[in-house]
């Protein structure tokens, strides 16, 4: 009795860490979640924004997209298969188009102001999907922490 307790218990324990693993490393998880990616949504071709504000930035030079929101304070959009040497050439083609104030750098992520105070974030790296995000001065205001955004 006491081994069938023991097998019991092992084969329940193995179960949940099994259980909790799969749905952890799918790549469409957590951080997906966090940034607004909706996983679900195909990419397509002519993905970029039609709006104004959308030509304050280069527009990516790669096939594959898909408008994650859009408002008239912002958007949101992934792109798809960006290596990280072309998310890097991007993240340099922003910085040249004048979002080169308050900026912040690291691996994979970049945040800058214009100096009209538009707000834009890159996050690129996961399963080569780069993430830009591009947010108003009057929507966003001037006191985003980056911390909240990489966390």
């Amino acid at each position: 009795m006491r081994k069938i307790g023991k097998a019991a218990y092992i084969f329940a324990v193995l179960g949940v860490i099994f259980t909790g693993c799969a749905g952890y490393g799918s790549g469409k998880g957590a951080l997906g979640s966090r940034m607004g990616i909706l996983p679900e949504k195909e990419y397509e071709k002519s993905y970029w924004p039609k709006s104004e504000m959308a030509s304050l930035i280069p527009e990516p030079e790669f096939d594959l997209g898909r408008v994650e929101w859009e408002s008239d304070y912002g958007f949101a959009v992934s792109v798809a298969e960006i290596p990280e040497q072309d998310f890097n050439k991007y993240v340099r083609a922003c910085y040249q188009k004048g979002f080169n104030v308050n900026y912040q750098k690291g691996i994979a992520f970049f945040c800058a102001d214009n100096k009209e105070g538009y707000h834009l974030i890159l996050k690129g790296g996961e399963n080569n999907i780069m993430y830009v995000r591009l947010d108003g001065p009057e929507h966003y205001g001037n006191g985003w922490d980056i911390r909240k955004i990489h966390n």
